[in-house]
C-alpha cells in the first residue's frame, strides 16, 4: 500500500472513529455495560489513530532521510501502546483502583518495553 493511501485510509479512519465516539458521549447512558465498552472502543480507536498521525508527523519532520515505512512501524507500536496506557488509566481511575504506585508501575512497564523494542531494532537494523 502506498503511503499516501495509508494515511489517507488512517485519517478517514480517524474522523469516523471520533465521530462514534461523540455519539458515544452524546447518545449512550453509561449505565449499561455494552454503552461503556463501546466508549472504551470507540474512544481507543480515536486516540490510537490521532496519536499515530501526530506521531509520524513528528518522526517525519524529525527524520526528514528514514524510509517511510520504518517510520509508520515505529509510529504504529508507539500510538498502540501510549492508547493501551491511557486506556488502562482510565479504566482503573473509573473503578476507582488508581494508585499513585500502579501508575508508576505502568510508567515503568511502559518505559522499559520500549526500550526493549529500540534496542532490538537497532540491532535488527544498524
Amino acid at each position: 500500500m502506498r503511503l499516501k493511501t495509508y494515511l489517507a485510509l488512517l485519517i478517514a479512519g480517524t474522523l469516523i472513529a471520533w465521530s462514534g465516539f461523540f455519539l458515544v458521549i452524546n447518545l449512550l447512558t453509561p449505565d449499561e455495560t455494552l454503552h461503556v465498552v463501546w466508549f472504551y472502543i470507540t474512544f481507543g480507536l480515536s486516540l490510537f489513530g490521532t496519536l499515530h498521525l501526530g506521531f509520524f508527523a513528528w518522526d517525519s519532520w524529525r527524520k526528514k532521510f528514514e524510509a517511510p515505512y520504518r517510520i509508520v512501524v515505529s509510529t504504529e507500536r508507539q500510538a498502540a501502546v501510549l492508547t493501551l496506557f491511557l486506556l488502562l488509566l482510565l479504566w482503573l481511575q473509573t473503578n476507582g483502583q488508581l494508585r499513585w504506585w500502579l501508575f508508576v508501575l505502568a510508567l515503568v512497564v511502559l518505559i522499559v518495553g520500549e526500550y526493549l523494542f529500540l534496542s532490538h531494532d537497532e540491532q535488527v537494523h544498524g
